[in-house]
């Protein structure tokens, strides 16, 4: 049951009691906050938006052979990890700070995009010509072994 709104920082937060638990419950950037109080809820809301400097940086995401484009909104409050918004997805997700070096690329332009894509698949069809190649030259030397030494005759007393 919606009980009213409440700005806190700037931001205007719907407010509603939860019938089956009496939680007071809102929602920001996606997530659901929840305390027993309203007076609870609104302390957690002013720590979480006063500690929350938010950006909005275009960016894109390295999934696999996918380039996805990204907003890159800040660092989360507590363990320091990236967050960023993806396109048509409800909240905030989180990336380890140290690994987006290896996943984030600036914006590209169309040209460029072609580019990745065309590298990607030179970099698969020349890994499936080396594993073509390493399965025709591989021997299983324990065995080349074991067939050698059957063929020569033991030594003589």
């Amino acid at each position: 049951m919606k009980i009213g709104t409440q700005t806190i920082n700037g931001v205007k937060f719907e407010i509603e009691v939860l019938p089956a638990t009496g939680m007071f419950r809102t929602e920001w950037d996606g997530d659901t906050v929840e305390s027993t109080t309203k007076a609870a809820l609104i302390a957690r809301l002013t720590q979480m938006t006063r500690d929350s400097v938010r950006v909005a940086i275009s960016a894109v995401l390295i999934d696999g052979d996918e380039l996805i484009p990204i907003t890159l909104t800040g660092f989360h409050q507590s363990n320091g990890n990236l967050l960023y918004k993806l396109p048509n997805r409800k909240g905030i997700q989180q990336m380890y700070k140290y690994s987006s070096t290896e996943k984030m690329l600036r914006v590209l332009t169309a040209a460029e995009q072609a580019d990745y894509k065309a590298l990607i698949k030179a970099q698969r069809d020349a890994q499936k010509a080396l594993d073509r190649w390493l399965k025709a030259h591989r021997i299983d030397g324990a065995e080349t072994v074991r067939k050698a030494l059957a063929k020569t005759e033991a030594p003589k007393p």
